[in-house]
């Protein structure tokens, strides 16, 4: 069984060694700067919700706290006036 497409013999007489590994060369980069591509986003994805996650539980603690102050001071206030 003769290979055939863009990397077949046929292709090599026709335009000779170096252009065919050139195009091959050229195609690996595609295909490694999609994949990089991909794989960046998708790390970029998770790596963004977590954070959110992490950024909404923060305000919810730093609510929770300054709830916390204000009973603080009403009660700092109520027994300095007595």
């Amino acid at each position: 069984m003769e290979p055939t497409g863009l990397f077949s013999l046929d292709t090599v007489e026709k335009y000779g060694l170096p252009l065919v590994l050139l195009l091959g060369a050229i195609y690996a980069l595609y295909r490694f700067m999609t994949f990089s591509l991909i794989e960046v986003k998708t790390e970029f994805s998770r790596y963004h919700i977590a954070h959110a996650e992490a950024i909404d539980q923060l305000q919810v603690d730093i609510a929770e706290m300054k709830t916390e102050l204000r009973l603080l001071a009403e009660f700092i206030k109520k027994e300095s006036r007595e």
